[in-house]
């Protein structure tokens, strides 16, 4: 259920906000950046020597360390040294390998570094997300990610995916009396057709034809969707059997919604000025 292009305001209790569309002033928004501090999480990663001790600082270090100490009393050090080699394995091991995630994570947050579009003096800007304060005035879009706790100011939803399966269960159901367990075999492949053709119509923001070719995993991913539920459907497996004229109406009907929904986003996208 994606959001048409839509107009919204970070929502802050007890900090004023600026309704109007024009948005802030970069003078403003620096302000209110110092004001309100960064939007992003703190970065709460413990310092590598706090990691370290806290390798040797648990319910089964503290187990081994004891058993060492047993031993140097009982005058066995080679048995407590043993210990000792282990309970310095695992913790060296522990330590790298979380540090190792840890790096791995901070990679990934690099490479996910959020965006928002914002209209900072009276131009849409696209700083980081980190960036926004309490007053922005930013633009969501289909398939974008919301940046931000947001009141939204204006714009539609796109009831699009809901609008087709409700359509073909409706036929089912009052046009064809179908039963119930032929109704939820049904709802279960338009779902999953609705699904495919939502992801093809909003992957880009032009045309389907002359939007860039979908991956070769996305490609490969839809196919094995498709006949896996197709296949579920049509021989009757864990559910009721549909003839093969009725799963092949519900894939047509699904790649016209394809197109109905890609006329739909342009049209939008035009009548808003959205490139």
């Amino acid at each position: 259920m994606p959001l048409a292009p839509s107009i919204a305001a970070p929502d802050v209790t007890n900090t004023p906000i600026n309704n109007s569309a024009k948005g802030l002033t970069s003078n403003e928004a620096l302000r209110r950046l110092n004001d309100s501090g960064a939007n992003s999480m703190p970065d709460t990663s413990a310092h590598p020597a706090r990691r370290a001790i806290e390798k040797l600082w648990a319910p089964i270090p503290w187990m081994l360390e004891a058993a060492i100490g047993l031993e140097l009393v009982l005058g066995k050090f080679v048995e407590a040294g043993i210990i000792a080699v282990l309970l310095l394995f695992n913790a060296v091991l522990g330590f790298l390998q979380e540090g190792r995630a840890q790096a791995t994570l901070a990679a990934l947050k690099k490479r996910l570094a959020l965006t928002a579009s914002v209209r900072r003096d009276q131009v849409w800007k696209n700083p980081p997300a980190a960036d926004l304060v309490p007053g922005d005035v930013i633009r969501l879009s289909l398939g974008g990610v919301v940046a931000a706790e947001v009141k939204l100011l204006e714009g539609n939803v796109l009831l699009a995916e809901m609008v087709f399966c409700t359509s073909v269960l409706a036929i089912g159901h009052y046009g064809m009396r179908l039963g119930i367990a032929t109704l939820q075999t049904l709802a279960f492949i338009t779902l999953v057709c609705g699904n495919q053709a939502m992801t093809y119509a909003i992957r880009a923001r032009g045309r389907i034809w002359s939007s860039p070719n979908p991956s070769r995993w996305l490609a490969l991913s839809s196919v094995a969707d498709l006949g896996s539920a197709l296949t579920l459907a049509g021989c009757g497996w864990l559910m009721a059997p549909l003839p093969a004229w009725m799963l092949g109406s519900v894939l047509a009907g699904a790649i016209v919604f394809i197109f109905v929904l890609d006329w739909a986003k342009v049209s939008v996208f035009a009548r808003l000025k959205i490139a």
